[in-house]
């Protein structure tokens, strides 16, 4: 990561849900491997996960990869990772790979967070 470079996302902690929110408009080759490794720690103190992606105009297979990478981790763990704020386009790459199939879309935060409670 260059010197002045924003971090690629911020993190909450709410009770055992950790909330991600991606701060770059890409989530693509160039942004996953600074966010798996910015993301282990707190994957590990979290049994779920709450991605927000609604700053996000644009994802690629990598940035499909990185979100299953994350889903398998949580699932390990019996947790679940629940996607929020998906913008239409980054909605339809995850249809066209099918990834909508496995990774729950909520409207927002609160919405993806309160499934967790409803889904124990």
């Amino acid at each position: 990561m260059v010197e002045g470079e924003r971090l690629p996302a911020r993190f909450l902690r709410e009770d055992d849900v950790l909330v991600v929110s991606v701060c770059h408009d890409r989530l693509d080759a160039s942004m996953t491997t600074t966010l798996r490794k910015q993301l282990a720690l707190p994957l590990s103190r979290s049994r779920h996960v709450v991605v927000d992606l609604s700053g996000v105009g644009f994802l690629d297979s990598a940035g499909v990869g990185l979100l299953l990478w994350i889903r398998g981790r949580q699932q390990a763990r019996y947790g679940a990772l629940h996607l929020c704020g998906v913008t239409a386009r980054v909605r339809a790459t995850l249809a066209l790979v099918r990834a909508d199939l496995v990774l729950p879309i909520f409207d927002d935060s609160a919405s993806a967070q309160r499934a967790f409670t409803i889904a124990a």
